[in-house]
């Protein structure tokens, strides 16, 4: 039960109602995890249906980036990227470019919102179906879904899976800091242990272009 104390801005969850998530944020952060595995690994509706995905290749995740940077884009207060020029991103992905897709040989279905807020997890006995807080929302389903899985599938394309996993890492980070990642890349390579060992290339690569696009095509 929360103290009701406020914590000091230093604490990764400041601003969580630590009553309405699950137990600890270790089980939340690998909810989180498992579900991007189960997409990847065809496990969930979406990740079953690949016939019907539009492929969102290294290259037009560029082109997206591009588009972003014209517009004005530029990365938030906070984010580590805020220090670094637009245009400098846009040219470490390019120079990146032909190594990642050299390497992301494994195209899977991939749900490019793979973050706590479109996460639903299976509603334990006695707690209410929807917990919230001041930084994310869980949707609990009390029907009988594979848990965990995904809500929003609008973004989904056949991909490189470091797309999700930069786009969760992110979450991660944002919410419980970045010794917390640790435990997203565990519970992910437990339920997928094919992907081991993971690739840092492509998981800073995709990193960048979360920052700017968020996942989205």
């Amino acid at each position: 039960m929360s103290d009701g104390r406020p914590r000091p801005s230093g604490d990764p969850v400041a601003g969580l109602d630590v009553d309405r998530i699950p137990p600890d944020p270790a089980v939340l952060i690998g909810a989180l995890g498992r579900a991007a595995a189960a997409v990847h690994d065809g496990r969930s509706p979406l990740g079953s249906d690949r016939a019907s995905l539009p492929r969102l290749r290294p290259s037009d995740a560029v082109s997206v980036v591009e588009a972003a940077v014209a517009a004005g884009w530029r990365a938030p207060e906070g984010s580590p990227y805020a220090p670094v020029e637009p245009s400098r991103l846009l040219a470490v992905l390019g120079d990146g470019l032909d190594r990642v897709t050299e390497r992301a040989t494994d195209e899977v279905p991939t749900i490019g919102r793979a973050t706590f807020d479109n996460l639903v997890l299976a509603e334990p006995a006695g707690e209410p179906s929807l917990g919230g807080s001041a930084n994310l929302t869980i949707r609990r389903s009390p029907r009988r879904v594979p848990p965990p899985t995904f809500v929003d599938e609008g973004d989904a394309a056949l991909s490189d899976p470091y797309r999700d996993l930069a786009v969760a890492a992110a979450d991660v980070v944002a919410t419980f800091g970045p010794g917390a990642v640790l435990g997203l890349t565990a519970a992910y390579v437990e339920a997928r242990p094919s992907i081991e060992p993971l690739d840092p290339v492509r998981l800073d690569w995709w990193s960048i272009v979360a920052a700017v696009t968020g996942g989205r095509r």
